[in-house]
């Protein structure tokens, strides 16, 4: 009877428990619910530029800019007006034609803006941006290795640490750390990323609290080429106390995150 008791009163204590403290934490991930709608106000000004359209859009000196890549290799430049995007050649006029298929991801790391520009026979170029023109910039690429087949870089910082995650011809992903000089192997930020078909293409943003990756790729389904979603977090703080980052697919795996870290589960 008393046994009876004590698992009564430990399954009340549990209960009251899951009520006060995960709920709070859990209900957002369960209620709310979003989707991408079709914009087409945002992108309705950019001009057909031929095969493989592969933009990266940054924000720099109060105006936001569009560098696209394209299959011959070279570069169209783009800014926001307010209304729609312009043509503006000072922005990619400097960029050389690099081969073909050209993937740029732009960055400011400190002061400088950067342009690593991924190539289709897997190498990378590098440019530095002087105040009016691209300059090519070895020091900022040099270290990245030919990834065999279709690079498609990514750039970005995290928790003070620059990373730039790429995208190859089989779908896989490559991610790096800069050290302060060079470009270093870093498995932690893409190891849990799945093979996502072929010619993979990462792009990573901040949004509500939490890092983002949408991952395109060249695989035909009635069509159409997908589109992969992942959301980074930390997978058990209470048992892992170096609070090792993985992507993981959807909201139910981040919710599993929250379980773990309160009830070690």
């Amino acid at each position: 009877m008393k046994e009876v008791e004590n698992r009564f009163i430990f399954y009340v204590f549990f209960t009251l428990v899951f009520l006060l403290f995960l709920v709070p934490f859990v209900s957002p991930q369960v209620s709310e619910t979003y989707s991408w709608n079709k914009n087409l106000s945002i992108n309705a000004s950019l001009p057909d530029i031929g095969t493989r359209a592969s933009p990266d859009v940054f924000y720099k000196d109060e105006s936001w800019y569009i560098i696209a890549g394209e299959s011959t290799g070279g570069f169209k430049g783009y800014v926001y007006n307010g209304t729609g995007w312009v043509k503006n050649l000072t922005i990619n006029a400097s960029l050389p034609s690099i081969g073909t298929y050209s993937f740029p991801s732009v960055f400011q790391m400190g002061t400088d803006w950067y342009l690593i520009a991924g190539i289709d026979n897997g190498n990378f170029s590098g440019y530095a941006w002087n105040g009016t023109t691209w300059l090519t910039n070895s020091t900022i690429n040099k270290s990245l290795p030919d990834i065999g087949t279709s690079s498609t870089p990514n750039v970005f910082y995290k928790d003070e640490s620059w990373y730039l995650i790429s995208g190859t011809s089989v779908g896989t992903f490559r991610g790096y750390v800069w050290n302060g000089t060079q470009w270093l192997v870093n498995l932690s930020i893409n190891s849990s990323l799945p093979d996502v078909g072929s010619f993979s293409d990462p792009t990573l943003f901040y949004k509500d609290e939490s890092w983002y990756m949408i991952a395109g790729n060249s695989a035909e389904t009635n069509g159409y080429a997908n589109f992969y979603g992942f959301v980074y977090y930390t997978e058990s703080l209470a048992s892992n106390y170096s609070s090792h980052l993985v992507f993981k697919g959807n909201t139910h795996f981040k919710l599993k995150g929250i379980l773990r870290l309160i009830f070690k589960i």
